[in-house]
């Protein structure tokens, strides 16, 4: 399963599994979403009867039954080019060639422009940009392609700082940089702003590395928490250690409003406290789930975990917190009057992807404590 979600439809499901290159979208039981690229002994049914949680017009299978959907390959593809999934893009360019901008851009005519100037990668990015380059200069894996090829909308292009990726057969992939580690179903982050390992203390659950480093950096690994509903307690601790022995530090669990996600994340705290590694869990608020104004499910999971010995704070005890995007959705007094008014220190530092948002970072929101990427 890619997700379970509240707020699924038929075309968030195609959209995500278009985005990670699969060939077939399926929606479920509602709120799940499947995807794959072969159908494993199919059979008909008329019983998917469920409606979408996201928009009551669609239906989303039953228990048990699954709608199907395979994406158009009008304008998906030119012969002799594979897909590589969804990557983050940078200010410096993850493809770093020539590129161009078309209101009707879809994969294949990226993918022409990019061989007849002599390049073997292309990547379609927010709808109706084209980037090419023989090589990949940053090698991390996104969630971000969600947005709509302009020349058709039955496709994805990308999304705001996301690139789907795509290279002629034949070809080999390289990098000009050091791949990050990750562990499953998980993308590792670095941030602009670490948390200081002076003076390290446990006892109010300041945050300082175990494996005998005094760098002072950390390393995140950020987890679509969607993924997690079938975890186990055992299945967390399995993969905290797995993630521990890869150099990770802490997981940034990106959750939205679905109800299971409070009991999982108690799990998940819980398992990082008995995993015996020293690792740490903060927030990473999911602004493209939760509503600007869902002032109370922050409140509430900061009140829950502020004290939890797995969270993760700076040496002055201040709890981590960051985003996934939400640059459009308060003001810094709005964002103070949700996160600093719970009887607990903040070091807020998110994730905004607009592009005008990240160039005023500083001069709209001067209560943040760095970016998130």
């Amino acid at each position: 399963m890619i997700y379970s979600s509240s707020t699924n439809t038929q075309d968030k499901c195609v959209a995500q599994c278009n985005s990670q290159g699969y060939v077939y979208a399926g929606v479920e039981y509602g709120k799940e979403c499947w995807c794959g690229n072969a159908l494993n002994n199919p059979k008909t049914t008329t019983s998917c009867n469920t409606v979408c949680p996201g928009d009551s017009k669609q239906k989303c299978g039953a228990g048990n039954k699954i709608g199907v959907f395979t994406k158009s390959t009008a304008g998906a593809s030119t012969s002799g080019w594979k897909s590589l999934g969804c990557y983050v893009d940078q200010t410096d360019r993850t493809l770093k060639g020539t590129s161009y901008t078309n209101t009707g851009m879809t994969p294949a005519y990226c993918q022409s422009k990019c061989s007849a100037a002599g390049y073997s990668i292309a990547g379609v990015e927010h709808g109706t940009q084209c980037f090419c380059s023989n090589a990949l200069s940053k090698n991390t894996k996104s969630f971000g392609c969600t947005v709509k090829c302009g020349g058709n909308s039955a496709l994805v292009c990308g999304g705001s700082w996301a690139l789907n990726v795509y290279q002629k057969t034949g070809s080999t992939t390289t990098t000009k940089t050091t791949t990050t580690k990750t562990t499953t179903k998980t993308t590792t982050t670095t941030t602009k702003s670490a948390a200081t390992t002076t003076q390290p203390s446990t006892s109010n659950g300041s945050w300082y590395r175990t494996n005998g480093s005094n760098s002072g950096k950390l390393v995140i690994a950020h987890v679509i928490f969607g993924n997690t509903y079938s975890y186990t307690s055992q299945q967390w601790i399995n993969e905290i250690k797995m993630a521990s022995a890869q150099g990770i530090d802490g997981f940034a669990l990106n959750f939205g409003y679905d109800s299971w996600q409070a009991d999982q994340m108690q799990s998940a705290y819980d398992a990082a406290s008995a995993s015996g590694t020293g690792f740490k869990m903060f927030f990473s608020l999911d602004m493209s789930v939760l509503s600007c104004g869902d002032d109370a499910t922050i409140r509430f999971y900061i009140n829950k975990f502020k004290n939890h010995p797995a969270q993760l704070k700076d040496a002055s005890g201040n709890m981590w917190i960051t985003t996934f995007d939400g640059g459009n959705c308060k003001s810094d007094d709005q964002w103070n009057n949700v996160l600093r008014t719970n009887g607990v220190g903040i070091k807020f530092v998110p994730g905004f992807f607009n592009d005008l948002t990240n160039k005023k970072m500083k001069e709209w929101f001067p209560s943040i404590n760095g970016d998130f990427w």
